[in-house]
């Protein structure tokens, strides 16, 4: 009987001594999505020092640490260009997670840093304002998310399919994606989950999947959830090792589901290298974190190639 043995993340496996961080800067953003879970009434930013000192004190460790960027929408975040410089000395590359709502001149200054911009499209952009900005940009390392909304909520996949094809005509990296929210109204049906799937380009660039008879298979995350292959309760995870999340308050989260359940492993301020470690997943729903690498007990991930 085939089963799965290992969900892989290539980057992590050609590069094991890799970091990934994504870094709350800010809870503040200028749009106001009717399907967002992120408290507004809070908003607060980071503590940039302490949340700087932790990432300086893990940087010899590693053979390469990526620091993204998050929010709320981090353009809004008043240290922005403080953080992006002290991470360059750092020798960390920087990525950005945006809703492209920041003036132009904002992202040729992170473009000429050496800062990949991630940009989001959401119904409450202009669709072809969006498009200009992004041809006007110019930055072939751009990448975009473009938020698929359930057909349920009317007619804003016009214009959504019409920002994906367009990025797409454009040979820039983008992905077609389902609104992670709490609300059932945004939630995808099968049909929606379908379209999706079926105008997703390149599956070997998401998750690999090894399994027992030593077969391998490409998936998007999307068909992962959908199928309910997403509970690795037991299995050991790469997470707190490869990667860690950070919130606003500097607490230090092995990924984003355990930041969802509001599970610590820890604060920037005491937290060392040797805390990080690969762990065992408590979740039973894995949502977002499907790109690290993770291992059923007691299996060993040979790659079958």
């Amino acid at each position: 009987m085939r089963f799965p043995i290992c969900v892989i993340d290539r980057t992590s496996v050609l590069a094991p001594n890799n970091l990934s961080i994504v870094w709350e800067l800010t809870k503040h953003c200028n749009f106001g999505c009717s399907y967002c879970d992120v408290p507004r009434a809070d908003a607060q930013d980071s503590d940039v020092l302490s949340t700087l000192e932790f990432i300086k004190r893990l940087r010899p460790h590693y053979d390469h640490v990526e620091v993204l960027l998050f929010g709320g929408e981090p353009t809004l975040f008043h240290d922005l260009q403080v953080v992006v410089t002290a991470l360059r000395l750092m020798s960390v590359d920087i990525r950005i997670h945006t809703n492209f709502s920041a003036s132009l001149r904002t992202y040729e200054l992170l473009s000429d840093a050496g800062v990949q911009i991630q940009t989001t499209w959401h119904s409450t952009a202009d669709p072809k304002k969006f498009i200009a900005k992004v041809d006007a940009l110019g930055d072939p390392s751009l990448g975009s998310f473009v938020m698929y909304y359930p057909k349920k909520q009317g007619d804003n996949n016009t214009n959504c399919l019409w920002v994906y094809d367009e990025l797409l005509q454009r040979d820039y990296d983008v992905e077609l994606h389902e609104i992670h929210t709490s609300k059932p109204e945004f939630r995808l049906d099968y049909a929606d989950k379908v379209e999706v799937l079926s105008r997703q380009q390149n599956l070997e660039k998401y998750v690999t999947v090894w399994y027992s008879d030593n077969s391998e298979s490409y998936y998007h995350p999307e068909q992962m959830t959908s199928w309910g292959f997403n509970n690795f309760e037991g299995w050991t995870c790469s997470a707190g090792k490869a990667h860690v999340n950070i919130d606003c308050q500097g607490k230090v989260y092995p990924c984003s589901t355990y930041m969802d359940f509001n599970l610590p492993m820890g604060h920037v301020s005491s937290l060392s290298v040797d805390d990080l470690k690969a762990r065992r997943c408590k979740v039973k729903h894995c949502l977002c974190e499907l790109y690290l690498t993770k291992t059923l007990e007691g299996a060993i991930c040979q790659s079958p190639n």
